[in-house]
């Protein structure tokens, strides 16, 4: 679908009326994302280019018992202050665009998927959730490397158990597992699986403004496989932190995520970083608008060089409740 398209969905949502209880929300979105990357060898040899990412969706949900709206911050509404059992769909779609300074190479990526889940509170404070997504993509390269050109199919599922102290705090697990294949050009493919266990906890303090807290420790593992039976397997580490003030329209975010590959292996080991801060406005009960700024980095063990990425990212968002 073309972004005018869906500038004039999301106009029609914005202009709609709103619902103080409802069973059923409509939701639609755009996000921006430019990134740099700098790389960097001990060597001499240095690398810079830029890619940009676009991404739209839309989704419905539907709430079995209706969702009360009794002021609490929009962005932390339906999902943490309601306990209202809900099922899913969601269709998406993007692409991303990348170029190398100083050369003539470019490359591009786009993708469809599509979601369908479920959460379902079998108690008061304790509830249990599914999902899966199925998600088609290619890659194109307008250089001579054109053997780096490919198909890829990625599907994944999750399940997931949450349990609320109180009204105000929730902890939870989560089980998933993510496959992604990849059909190169030159008959070469490869699989990448992934599979993760993550406790979380979340976590509103405070009144005007509320101020939340959340957590996420994570264990997990990669396998890869070629078709030149080339198998690799890592171990994998995740820590996270995301923490800040939510007022009713107004909320902003500071996120620190942490993967460790390899932490107790021999030979190849890296560390991934992540730092956001991502402010988020709601206009109204529609629409919100929202901007991030991100850094990222890489590094791995025995090797000197540096891998860093900067970002900024625009999400407009759009609800409809009924």
């Amino acid at each position: 679908m073309k972004i005018s398209s869906w500038i004039c969905l999301m106009c029609c949502i914005a202009f709609t009326g709103s619902a103080s209880a409802f069973n059923s929300q409509v939701t639609a979105g755009i996000e921006r994302w430019d990134w740099s990357e700098d790389y960097e060898e001990d060597s001499g040899f240095t690398r810079e280019g830029d890619y940009a990412q676009d991404k739209f969706f839309v989704g419905y949900t539907y709430f079995l018992s209706p969702v009360e709206d009794n002021g609490e911050p929009l962005d932390l509404l339906p999902f943490f202050f309601s306990r209202s059992s809900y099922v899913y769909g969601n269709f998406y779609a993007g692409e991303r665009d990348f170029d190398l300074e100083d050369s003539d190479y470019n490359s591009e990526k786009d993708w469809t998927g599509l979601g369908l889940g479920g959460f379902f509170y079998f108690m008061p404070d304790t509830g249990i959730g599914a999902g899966l997504f199925t998600e088609d993509g290619d890659w194109k390269e307008d250089d001579a490397v054109e053997d780096d050109t490919y198909d890829e199919d990625h599907d994944g599922w999750h399940i997931s158990a949450r349990h609320y102290l109180n009204d105000l705090n929730r902890l939870s697990i989560r089980l998933s597992e993510t496959d992604r294949e990849r059909d190169f050009a030159s008959d070469f493919e490869r699989s990448d699986t992934y599979r993760w266990l993550i406790l979380s906890y979340a976590g509103v303090m405070g009144e005007s403004p509320n101020f939340f807290l959340g957590a996420d420790i994570g264990d997990g593992s990669r396998e890869k496989d070629d078709s030149d039976d080339n198998e690799v397997d890592h171990d994998l580490i995740k820590l996270g932190v995301t923490m800040g003030p939510v007022y009713r329209n107004f909320a902003i975010y500071f996120s620190w995520d942490y993967y460790e590959w390899d932490p107790d292996g021999d030979g190849w080991e890296a560390d991934e970083t992540f730092y956001t801060i991502s402010p988020r406005y709601w206009f109204s009960e529609q629409l919100m608008l929202g901007g991030d700024l991100a850094y990222w980095s890489w590094d791995e063990s025995g090797n000197n060089y540096d891998f860093e990425e900067s970002g900024t990212g625009i999400e407009i968002l759009l609800r409809y409740r009924f």
